[in-house]
């Protein structure tokens, strides 16, 4: 496994091999999944970007395809207890 970016603050493992990744670009956007290339196994899965809209806090989930992903209208904080998000419609 290669070493991930120390200074990133986004980091999320693929869902197949486990290998760390980390969006040291800044490419994932709030609300929006989006496909990631695993460099360890080179398969793409589904990252969604979560942010609460209370205290600002992320949340990443990673799901093998997109239809897998997690509702984000059913997830809770982690940092604040709140639902992440309102009434949002999440692409399928």
């Amino acid at each position: 496994m290669d070493d991930v970016d120390s200074c990133c603050a986004l980091r999320f493992a693929c869902p197949r091999c486990g290998e760390e990744a980390c969006d040291e670009y800044e490419v994932l956007d709030s609300m929006a999944p989006a496909a990631w290339r695993c460099e360890g196994c080179t398969r793409v899965f589904d990252v969604l970007l979560l942010c609460c809209e209370r205290c600002g806090a992320e949340v990443v989930s990673t799901a093998l395809a997109r239809r897998e992903q997690l509702d984000a209208r059913l997830v809770r904080c982690a940092s604040c207890g709140e639902q992440l998000v309102g009434d949002v419609e999440v692409p399928e």
